[in-house]
């Protein structure tokens, strides 16, 4: 099988492999998802959460320390498999990926990755499971056609029990576990992920250099 076909296959294996390709100016924050179709209220909820972030240092740690308060509500109520959205504190490699999420025993969901053109910033979403040769003809492929070059992954959506999301948050390597999705909190019967901080941290982090 050649390159060309793997990588065909593998779209149709992850589905939504790269559900973005979404450019934009390194100045200007994004949504990383777009406003959606359906009428899910606790999807619409978490939109309206995420873009009601302030743009700033102060508006993220105002929401991470609100989030981290439902977190200990999760502790303290010993909620399992909870669905969270992790947004790492730098990119990681793949290996360092694995090596988190392994370490607190977490189920991996999806995961989202960055690269960059010039000035433009491109995300990519892997589906579970994801392989190291998967990632390496995706970061072939987008050097290719978009003369783009893969930073790293950005965030990830997990299922988690009540220790790990405990632990995770505890982890330097970790920016916020955010389980705000989850049917505990939203009442709703299945559960959504959370929108990761990742856009956010980087347009807040650039602008103060």
């Amino acid at each position: 099988m050649t390159n060309r076909q793997k990588l065909t296959a593998a779209f149709g294996f992850f589905v939504l492999l790269v559900v973005v390709v979404g450019y934009a100016s390194a100045t200007q924050p994004q949504a990383q998802a777009s406003t959606p179709s359906c009428d899910s209220c606790g999807e619409t909820a978490l939109i309206k959460a995420y873009m009601s972030i302030e743009r700033s240092s102060k508006g993220i740690a105002e929401y991470k320390e609100r989030i981290q308060e439902m977190n200990s509500e999760l502790i303290a109520q010993q909620v399992d498999n909870v669905a969270a959205t992790v947004t790492f504190d730098q990119p990681l490699t793949y290996e360092g990926v694995q090596e988190l999420l392994q370490t607190y025993g977490v189920r991996l969901e999806q995961l989202q990755a960055r690269a960059v053109s010039g000035d433009r910033r491109m995300t990519i979403a892997f589906n579970a499971p994801v392989t190291e040769e998967m990632v390496a003809m995706i970061r072939q492929h987008i050097s290719e056609r978009y003369e783009a070059t893969f930073v790293g992954f950005t965030d990830s959506y997990v299922v988690a029990n009540y220790e790990a999301i405990g632990e995770l948050q505890k982890d330097t390597r970790v920016f916020l576990v955010d389980a705000s999705g989850d049917s505990y909190f939203t009442g709703e019967n299945d559960d959504q992920h959370a929108h990761a901080l990742t856009w956010l941290l980087e347009y807040v982090r650039e602008g103060a250099k």
